[in-house]
């Protein structure tokens, strides 16, 4: 419920469609606005694949703490505030679990910040950016350069030496534990999902793809 999240899952849909699969497309009423001029244009004007089906569930932001009507990810101003909304993006678990007994779907493609999505369904998780940014993260991570005392540092085991200083690393997840207890259960659930889906090809990046294919993948 970003927009760098929701545009490639929207292509992603669409994609499907053009290969004649049936597509379902879950989001909330508040971001409907967002992809639904997208969506209704993709299928008037594709007639002869499977049409994009969108479904809308109810966004509980009022019980999760947050403003009514803020559903998107744009519109937060604070760390309250985003621990509030991945409050309330777990509250859409039932709403989802009931969608999936409805649809009784063959697969499903989810974001890499709905974790909870994996204990109801085979999980395909996409990742809204390319390989190489996914593998430099987590090499970071693994590794942990930037707690040496240089003010910049290579990032290690990469096929290309990229330089970074400290102060472009997110240094708010090692010190707000909330915002960790988040980051470690979309790490633990793009661990244990079916696969993972970058938003870049092969031809752009191979050694990135394969990199992230041999060695992150086994981390």
């Amino acid at each position: 419920m970003a927009p760098g999240h929701m545009i490639p899952m929207l292509d992603i849909a669409k994609l499907f469609s053009h290969f004649g699969v049936q597509t379902t497309f879950i989001s909330t009423f508040g971001n409907a606005p967002l992809v639904e001029t997208s969506i209704n244009h993709f299928n008037s004007t594709n007639s002869s694949n499977p049409s994009i089906k969108l479904v809308l569930i109810q966004f509980p932001s009022a019980e999760a703490g947050l403003p009514v009507g803020c559903e998107n990810a744009s519109y937060l101003t604070s760390i309250d505030m985003l621990v509030s909304f991945h409050k309330a993006v777990a509250m859409l678990r039932q709403h989802f679990d009931q969608l999936l007994e409805q649809l009784l779907p063959d697969a499903v493609f989810s974001d890499y910040f709905l974790p909870w999505t994996l204990d109801s369904a085979y999980i395909v998780m996409l990742f809204n950016t390319w390989t190489f940014a996914v593998c430099a993260a987590y090499n970071v991570d693994h590794y942990d350069p930037h707690s040496r005392p240089e003010e910049s540092f290579i990032v290690p085991d990469l096929p290309h030496p990229i330089h970074i200083l400290k102060s472009q690393v997110h240094n708010l997840l090692k010190t707000d534990p909330r915002i960790m207890k988040i980051m470690l259960a979309a790490d633990e659930s793009d661990e244990k999902s079916y696969g993972a889906v970058m938003n870049s090809f092969y031809e752009l990046e191979p050694d990135y793809v394969d990199y992230y294919r041999n060695v992150c993948c086994k981390m």
